[in-house]
């Protein structure tokens, strides 16, 4: 499976990365990307080092509260929002 990330700015173009940090905190993300993404990552390992990076740069302790987290794959063409419960196991984890 190849991970990606896509990304539409203001004008609605689109750019396609394997990884990215937006927002405020973008530096840090990509920093934490730089060095523990890698191209063979599971899902749940994807999904594990987002809730690393928020939990890197966020102010706020990081719960299934105040974090949300969907997948798309290009299998199921489907977009599917995790669970709270789903999110907590993910932050256990990390």
């Amino acid at each position: 499976m190849v991970l990606k990330f896509l990304q539409t700015d203001p004008t609605g173009t689109m750019i396609e990365y394997q990884a990215k940090g937006i927002g405020a905190a973008d530096e840090g993300i990509q920093s934490i990307l730089k060095e523990q993404y890698k191209q063979d990552l599971t899902l749940e390992q994807a999904e594990r080092l987002a809730i690393l990076c928020l939990k890197n740069v966020m102010e706020e302790k990081i719960n299934n509260s105040n974090v949300e987290l969907a997948v798309i794959t290009t299998a199921e063409k489907r977009y599917t929002q995790r669970t709270p419960e789903q999110i907590q196991s993910l932050i256990d984890k990390v």
